[in-house]
C-alpha cells in the first residue's frame, strides 16, 4: 500500500497546561484540520480519501506524545471479491 497526492490543512491547535508537578509540567492538547490523500493498493485500485482529522495529545515528562486520533481513511480495507 502506498500513500500520493497528500495535502492537509490545520484549521485549529489547542492546548492546556496544568499546574507543574516533580514529573515535570502536564498537559492535554490537539489539532484538527482537513486531510487529503490517495491510498494505492498492492493490486493498483486507487481509494481517494478526504475528511476531517483530530490528533490528541498529552504532555508528560516534558515531552508531547499522540495519545489518540481520527483519521479517515486510517481502517481502510479493500474489499475482496
Amino acid at each position: 500500500m502506498e500513500f500520493e497526492n497528500t495535502s492537509f490543512t490545520i484549521e485549529k491547535i489547542d492546548f492546556e497546561l496544568n499546574e507543574e508537578t516533580e514529573d515535570g509540567q502536564q498537559g492535554m492538547g490537539f489539532s484538527e484540520g482537513e486531510i487529503k490523500y490517495d491510498i494505492i493498493f498492492t493490486g493498483g485500485e486507487i481509494k481517494k480519501i478526504h475528511g476531517p482529522f483530530k490528533i490528541y495529545f498529552s504532555l508528560q515528562w516534558d515531552c508531547w506524545n499522540i495519545c489518540f486520533f481520527s483519521l479517515p481513511g486510517f481502517n481502510y480495507h479493500l474489499k475482496k471479491n
